[in-house]
């Protein structure tokens, strides 16, 4: 029930854990002076010793939920598909945490637990400057939880909103920093699967170089097995796993097969981002962009920011290939084409030619897409966050091949038709 009287307030925050022993005996004396706990709370917001959030949610009856063991809540950082991420502060080792926490609506799902619990075995294994650690994870009741490393920063995405294109300095630092982050992933046998400006924080080290580390492993998956039939079901056909203005063209078409050459091909749309402050194909509905990742190149970086040198924007061309093989092949090698004293050339000439240089798509890419491709099911949100887009069952697209034949045959008749009445 909501705290009635300073007492019951005082008690709340004992019992909770809300504030250190010391700050809860100037508590009880600072009881006195005041009649009314809210003016109480007040105060203690003022001195820095509880949070609007805390406050709100203890005189709105719901001071249990700031618990998670020995965990409590202090203020609302984020919001995705699987949950919510708090600020957290751990009372017994009384260090600040990142908490995230499954949504309730979604504790019926099966899936969307099995999908958190593999997302908590993933990042758990993954140990680098430039990932975001886990240090923990349970339950509380029938709510499930992880704990992480709290990264007191900011993301790419809303960096570029505020402040506009990346320098070129900066943007080729934070992408060449990720990809060694991916590196590991890649040696763990991960691979993350939305990789976005979005999940790209940006904060600042002990002597003030700027660090940029991975967030979100909630759509990663083992490649090397161990998830049984859960694998499976979190990639079966017809779920198009990732954001998609950041989306691997083999990734949407099966996520099950996407390797770490899909995680770069996202980390080419965020460089693409980071430079331009637009991603490759922006604007149109989700079916369209997801076909434009398929078949089309998107308008060259020189094209929309002249001062990106030539060696960048090849780096960002063959990120950005759209066959895996077309690609760096580890994150390694993208990050040592990002090495600003090297200046690398990346030799276009010696990959087969870059989708980037033809408006003319590959036809062997073109037969496979159509012939694997079903109607997809539009989602006006999708473009924000992670999502899961789930595509419906219908008729099969005809080889190209094909297409040409019966279009032969309708011409023809057509001509007929026209000698007949002539």
């Amino acid at each position: 029930m909501p705290a009635v009287s300073i007492a019951d307030f005082a008690d709340i925050l004992r019992i909770g854990h809300l504030l250190e022993s010391r700050q809860l005996a100037e508590v009880s004396g600072l009881g006195a002076q005041w009649v009314e706990p809210k003016a109480l709370a007040g105060e203690l917001i003022r001195r820095g010793w509880l949070t609007p959030f805390q406050v709100n949610s203890i005189f709105r009856g719901r001071h249990d939920e700031l618990n998670f063991g020995s965990y409590v809540l202090q203020e609302r950082l984020g919001e995705g598909g699987m949950g919510k991420v708090y600020k957290a502060r751990d009372w017994k080792l009384c260090r600040t945490v990142a908490l995230k926490v499954v949504r309730k609506e979604r504790l019926g799902d099966a899936d969307a637990v099995r999908r958190f619990q593999r997302e908590i075995r993933a990042a758990a294994q993954l140990s680098h400057p430039n990932i975001v650690h886990a240090f923990d994870a349970g339950d509380s009741g029938d709510r499930h939880f992880y704990v992480m490393e709290y990264v007191d920063g900011i993301d790419l995405a809303r960096l570029v909103r505020r402040d506009g294109p990346l320098p070129i300095e900066e943007a080729r630092d934070c992408v060449r920093q990720a990809a060694l982050g991916l590196q590991h992933a890649y040696e763990c046998g991960l691979v993350h699967r939305d990789i976005k400006p979005h999940n790209l924080l940006r904060t600042r080290g002990a002597n003030g170089q700027t660090i940029v580390k991975i967030l979100d492993m909630g759509l990663a998956r083992l490649d090397r097995g161990g998830e049984g039939h859960d694998s499976d079901a979190m990639t079966r056909e017809g779920v198009v796993m990732g954001t998609l203005d950041y989306l691997a063209p083999e990734q949407a078409r099966n996520a099950h097969l996407a390797d770490t050459r899909a995680d770069l091909y996202s980390l080419g749309c965020t460089l693409y981002f980071l430079l331009t402050g637009q991603p490759p194909f922006s604007g149109g509905t989700p079916t369209e962009k997801l076909i434009k990742h398929q078949m089309d190149s998107p308008p060259p970086v020189e094209r929309l920011r002249a001062d990106v040198p030539a060696w960048l924007n090849a780096v960002v061309e063959r990120l950005l290939a759209k066959k895996p093989e077309h690609r760096f092949q580890t994150p390694a090698e993208a990050a040592e084409a990002l090495i600003a004293v090297h200046r690398p050339a990346v030799d276009a000439s010696a990959q087969p030619p870059s989708p980037m240089k033809s408006t003319t798509p590959d036809m062997e890419w073109m037969a496979d897409t159509s012939a694997n491709w079903s109607s997809i099911l539009e989602d006006p949100t999708s473009g924000a966050s992670s999502s899961s887009l789930r595509r419906q069952q219908g008729l099969q697209s005809q080889p190209f091949a094909w297409i040409v034949s019966l279009a032969v045959l309708i011409l023809l008749a057509l001509v007929s038709l026209l000698l007949i009445f002539l």
